[in-house]
């Protein structure tokens, strides 16, 4: 009897033993994931213009937009996509994005020509975008006022619109110009119309100029 105790006792340790050592490979071997980590999270593949042209994407636990580049910092982003450069004309040292990253409306003359005159700012509404003048208008970004002037012809399927804004910079004012050809929206089907006007509705031309403008630097 006695005999059979032991070898009772010495099978119910060496299973112990056994439950032990499975135990640590499990612990070791299995996948550790932190409670609440952004791996848990599988966010919408979902996309946010941003005012410089710029995308950002849905991310964290919350699955919210990611910010939009700060318009108030250096604006490059390490990636190439803003880059500085001095005109050659007005020596003016500026900021520009070197794609708007649209897929519909394309940069014709870029980056923006920059002009400096010892004049004080003014802007006189008129006129219209199809005329040989243009129209001329007023236009508030933030706390910052801009004479924007358009002249537009139409092509095939997309119009060419010259740009010229003009606003105050160090008591001097300044006027960025440049072109954009644009698509026209009616011109494409299905999905592609709907992409073509969701993306003029969502891209800010304005607040792309101001960011330009608040880089510049006068000689």
């Amino acid at each position: 009897m006695t005999g059979w105790l032991n070898s009772k006792n010495k099978g119910i340790a060496v299973a112990i033993v056994l439950l032990i050592l499975i135990g640590g490979i499990v612990w070791f071997v299995w996948p550790k994931h932190p409670s609440g980590s952004d791996n848990d999270v599988a966010c919408t593949q979902e996309a946010k213009l941003c005012p410089d042209g710029s995308y950002v994407d849905r991310t964290g636990p919350d699955c919210e937009f990611a910010a939009c580049p700060d318009a108030s910092s250096t604006p490059n982003d390490g990636n190439g996509l803003w880059r500085t450069m001095t005109d050659a004309s007005s020596g003016v040292t500026f900021s520009y994005p070197a794609t708007l990253t649209t897929e519909y409306t394309t940069p014709v003359d870029w980056p923006p020509k920059v002009a400096v005159f010892d004049k004080a700012f003014s802007c006189t509404q008129a006129g219209d975008e199809y005329s040989q003048a243009g129209r001329t208008i007023r236009r508030t970004v933030d706390d910052r006022t801009y004479c924007v002037t358009t002249e537009s012809n139409m092509g095939l399927g997309s119009v060419l619109t010259q740009y010229a804004y003009a606003t105050e910079k160090n008591g001097q004012l300044i006027i960025f110009t440049f072109s954009l050809q644009a698509g026209e929206c009616d011109h494409y089907d299905g999905a592609e119309q709907t992409a073509c006007n969701n993306e003029r509705e969502s891209f800010d031309l304005d607040e792309v100029v101001d960011r330009i403008a608040q880089s510049a630097q006068l000689p």
